[in-house]
């Protein structure tokens, strides 16, 4: 079982790195979903649910300060479509959607867990 601390930053490649979304995030990540023009009426009915974790993506400066640039997350179960998100399965949708001028519509990737 893999635990995410809310208060975790990971570094990923290229300055980009992540945290979960706590619920000082929300306004933050509604003017995303306005902005992108998509996603508004899920994140509201889906926020808090243990099934649809979310976290807010930033870059890191060279000078170690973050800007946040965009959100995403995790679908961990789909009561309708057990092969796309599935704890029994160890299937995950992930999800992103950016800000400004980097601000796309991307599709939902389907991940397999190695586990099984």
């Amino acid at each position: 079982m893999v635990t995410l601390d809310r208060e975790h930053i990971l570094a990923l490649p290229a300055n980009l790195s992540y945290r979960l979304a706590v619920d000082g995030d929300l306004d933050q990540l509604r003017d995303y979903r306005l902005e992108c023009g998509w996603g508004l009426e899920r994140l509201e009915r889906f926020w808090g649910s243990p099934d649809r974790p979310l976290c807010v993506f930033s870059i890191v400066d060279q000078g170690g300060r973050a800007k946040d640039v965009g959100m995403g997350g995790w679908i961990l179960e789909l009561e309708d479509d057990g092969e796309a998100a599935s704890r029994e399965y160890g299937s995950v949708q992930l999800c992103k959607c950016t800000r400004g001028h980097d601000s796309q519509y991307t599709p939902s990737s389907r991940v397999k867990s190695s586990r099984r």
